[in-house]
């Protein structure tokens, strides 16, 4: 799934088109989706086997989290660059 990011990006970079742009950051940002559940998934299970690290569980997900504001922080800027283009 990475390398096809990389093409998309490589291939919107090419073409120059915010089109390209904004795709490729809609697919950063379900991904990070995906990672913040399969981190989830693995807290839960470490949890089931005794591993109860809170502290390490916490910032894990924290840290995910702030990966996610930031996709959403960049999408919202695409979208406010693309409008004052358009103007």
């Amino acid at each position: 799934m990475a390398q096809a990011m990389m093409i998309y990006h490589l291939v919107g970079w090419l073409m120059g088109g915010s089109a390209f742009g904004l795709g490729y950051l809609m697919c950063t940002l379900f991904m990070t989706c995906l990672w913040i559940i399969f981190d989830t998934q693995v807290i839960v299970e470490e949890a089931e086997r005794g591993h109860r690290n809170v502290a390490a569980h916490t910032l894990k997900l924290f840290m995910d989290l702030f990966r996610l504001f930031i996709e959403i922080l960049r999408i919202l800027q695409s979208l406010d660059d693309n409008k004052k283009k358009k103007r």
